[in-house]
């Protein structure tokens, strides 16, 4: 990755986390862009043939964070349920909120600020105050889900507007930056350190 784009990732991704913590303002995300092309974004009915250039997006919101998920990791987003989820068992992570029987398969619910707020954040019991789940996000291949406040319409954008992260030793949960559009990409592979031993 060339020098420059480095600095701007990494710049991306202390600025995004300061926004996450109360530290800043969404816009200025927006002023760490200089290294990214500018990106079209389309709504995932347009048509745009099968190019390999652009990337299928579900974003969501959780506690004002713009997140996203690729859509390939996405198995399916359901309504919150009206019974409210099970309760985790003792033992379990405490980022485990719960669990939930779809056809007869344990999924566990992940509580998504749990999940990406360091555990040693001054601010993090405020944070977790404003939660409003109301969606669940199913993740693929893994029996795992997201809680979210809300979750919005799937996208298209360029693999430009995509700043991937090489180094992921510090806050793993975040696989790629769009600062173009204001997301925080997440690796769905976060959810399997989660996965209960019992």
């Amino acid at each position: 990755m060339h020098a420059s784009m480095q600095g701007s990732q990494q710049y991306v991704l202390e600025n995004y986390l300061s926004v996450l913590l109360g530290d800043g303002l969404l816009s200025d995300a927006d002023s760490a862009a200089e290294d990214v092309i500018e990106a079209e974004l389309f709504l995932a009915d347009e048509s745009i043939g099968a190019d390999s250039d652009n990337i299928h997006i579900l974003p969501f919101n959780v506690v004002g964070l713009a997140l996203a998920l690729e859509k390939a990791a996405v198995a399916a987003v359901f309504p919150w349920p009206a019974n409210g989820l099970a309760t985790a068992k003792h033992g379990h992570a405490d980022e485990i909120l719960g669990t939930l029987n779809l056809a007869g398969r344990i999924t566990w619910v992940l509580d998504t600020v749990k999940v990406i707020v360091p555990a040693d954040y001054p601010g993090r019991p405020n944070l977790l105050a404003r939660r409003q789940y109301r969606a669940i996000v199913l993740l693929k291949d893994a029996p795992f889900a997201l809680a979210c406040d809300e979750v919005d319409e799937e996208i298209i954008v360029n693999q430009v507007a995509v700043q991937w992260r090489l180094d992921t030793s510090q806050h793993g949960w975040m696989k790629a930056s769009m600062p173009a559009f204001g997301y925080a990409l997440l690796d769905p592979k976060v959810a399997l350190q989660f996965r209960p031993t019992t």
